[in-house]
């Protein structure tokens, strides 16, 4: 794949592959390349999310995450446990 030809029969091809070698052949249509990038765009951008978690009391709890929330975390002093040797 690294000569600029792709082959249908190769069998290391992944989807992703094959869409990133189309959107990036300016042989191929327009319509055609956008359409590759869209689909390869989930694969190479990862999106935040959120879950709920159902607890006991049945009342649903949003957890969300973001990117400021782990550098807030990671600016915190460390929990330290002192252990006397025995």
């Amino acid at each position: 794949m690294k000569s600029g030809k792709i082959s249908l029969e190769d069998k290391a091809l992944t989807s992703l592959e094959l869409f990133q070698y189309v959107y990036r052949n300016e042989n191929f249509p327009l319509n055609v390349r956008l359409m590759a990038a869209g689909k390869a765009l989930p694969y190479e951008f990862p999106t935040l999310g959120s879950i709920n978690i159902k607890t006991e009391s049945n009342t649903n709890v949003n957890v969300t995450m973001t990117f400021d929330d782990g550098l807030e975390k990671k600016e915190e002093e460390p929990d330290v446990i002192d252990v006397e040797p025995s």
